[in-house]
């Protein structure tokens, strides 16, 4: 698991670490932490929480998957790969998309495609 600090900043064990199909599979329900920075290099935290894990069938050697997140009402968070914290699985680097409002936040989107043959 990567110890990190509460960083924005998305260094080499992070971006080595990829959101694996058996955790993204249990993360429904649970509220993960998302850090941000703003143009100053100030970090900030948001909290999500997982209100989906929808799963695709297989394809070409990938497992395909995704995870559906409702976040706070403000700020609505531009696409890009963010640093995310699992409780019980440490960080990692995962692209996440706003793909709606709703009253109680903004939704976003994590699509994934992991290559079966690296798991083994």
């Amino acid at each position: 698991m990567t110890d990190a600090t509460d960083t924005h900043l998305l260094d080499d064990a992070v971006w080595a670490r990829s959101l694996a199909h058996d955790i993204a599979s249990q993360l429904q329900g649970q509220t993960i932490e998302l850090f941000y920075g703003d143009p100053e290099g100030r970090t900030y935290k948001a909290q999500l929480r997982v209100t989906a894990f929808n799963e695709r069938p297989p394809m070409n050697d990938h497992l395909r998957f995704s995870l559906l997140f409702l976040g706070p009402q403000t700020p609505q968070l531009p696409s890009q790969t963010y640093r995310v914290r699992c409780a019980d699985q440490g960080d990692f680097a995962l692209f996440i998309s706003s793909i709606g409002r709703r009253t109680e936040g903004f939704e976003y989107e994590a699509v994934v495609s992991q290559n079966v043959a690296k798991l083994a």
